[in-house]
């Protein structure tokens, strides 16, 4: 049976017409959910379901509250604020010499902390805290939040100045900053353990390498990057040296005003703030904080007097070290009755434009040097 040319002429329209709608259904309908699109999200999503991404196990990081540990609990802490990077504290306690046991040192021969192992590259353990650094932005960095691409025109220039300043502070600022601190520590106690030159010479060249700071912060926000500049591992890394300037007998009138502004730029970023108090926060650590705030102001109370002279008396190690350590440095020095003792000291004292207390070098010479770490 044949069918008649009206009717060929109504299903050729019906035909047309049909794919007419159907042309204009896909243009309404994403590109997302088309039928051929359709099928290739099952494909994906099916071999997303046999082949699963492999999930991120957390970075272990053996630390301490000391200014190199503090640079990568602080880097840790913007990297797991960005969802880049997880990681598990193991604090070590540095007073009982637990790096140099031999289950640390496998971790890191030098027996320093800090040290990470990463168990997603076959448990690689890192040492030294800038080469931390340089793994941790390698590794988990892929956006480059805290460094520069090579894509960028200036890429490679700014990664060259980044590990410039980071070299910089790894082979001045902490080294000469710790030594300062080590020799006005150790200018205590009955050996007459006072050594004028050395304390002076590690502090000047300790507000030496300050000036560098300052002078390249002029007009900047941070150390390295285009215009103010961008905040980057250079920053992290000589950041709590320069925070714990104390330490070293430098007075805050002594920190330029550059380098205060850029403290403050630091200790403004909430990650920052994270990581300065892992594995913990230290009542040393909220006497540096409180005294770099604004608001701070030097406390002269007869309290304070009261508790000084006392520490002197007492003789009491652990008790003088840490108490005397949170009264800021600008306290009137103690009368000279105190006798011998303070005498040697006072002269530390004026030598090291702070004060000092007195502490038998033979009980304490295994701590000084944990403060250097």
């Amino acid at each position: 049976m044949q069918s008649s040319p009206s009717c060929l002429s109504s299903t050729f329209l019906r035909v047309v017409n049909n794919q007419r709608r159907l042309k204009r259904l896909s243009n309404r309908i994403p590109f997302s959910i088309q039928p051929f699109s359709i099928s290739a999200a099952v494909v994906a999503a099916a071999t997303t379901f046999n082949n699963p991404p492999l999930k991120m196990q957390p970075i272990k990081l053996y630390t301490a509250n000391t200014p190199n540990g503090e640079k990568v609990s602080i880097l840790c802490e913007e990297l797991k604020a960005l969802g880049k990077l997880d990681y598990e504290v193991h604090a070590i306690d540095i007073m009982k010499n637990i790096q140099k046991e031999d289950w640390f040192l496998k971790i890191n021969p030098n027996g320093r902390i800090p040290a990470i192992v990463d168990p997603n590259n076959n448990d690689f353990s890192v040492m030294e805290s800038a080469a931390i650094l340089l793994y941790l932005e390698k590794k988990f960095d892929d956006d480059h939040a805290f460094s520069w691409p090579s894509t960028d025109a200036k890429g490679d220039d700014y990664r060259s100045e980044v590990l410039q300043w980071i070299f910089f502070a790894h082979g001045g600022t902490g080294p000469m900053q710790g030594q300062a601190n080590h020799f006005r520590m150790q200018a205590v106690g009955e050996s007459k353990n006072v050594i004028p030159y050395a304390i002076k010479r590690y502090r000047d060249e300790t507000l030496r390498l300050y000036s560098v700071y300052e002078k390249h912060l002029e007009g900047r926000d941070w150390l390295v990057g285009e215009g103010k500049g961008k905040y980057s591992i250079a920053d992290m890394n000589a950041f709590p040296w320069v925070l714990w300037h104390k330490f070293a007998g430098i007075k805050d009138e002594e920190v330029g005003p550059n380098v205060t502004r850029w403290l403050r730029n630091n200790l403004d970023r909430p990650a920052v703030q994270k990581g300065l108090r892992i594995p913990s926060e230290t009542e040393l650590l909220k006497k540096i904080l409180n005294e770099v705030s604004p608001a701070a102001l030097p406390t002269h109370s007869h309290t304070a007097r009261a508790l000084l002279l006392f520490m002197f008396l007492s003789h009491t190690l652990d008790f003088s070290l840490f108490s005397f350590l949170l009264l800021p440095p600008s306290l009137p020095p103690l009368p000279p009755q105190l006798g011998k003792k303070f005498s040697m000291v006072e002269s530390a004292r004026l030598d090291a434009g702070a004060p000092e207390t007195v502490m038998d070098p033979q009980r304490t010479s295994h701590f000084l040097p944990t403060l250097c770490i």
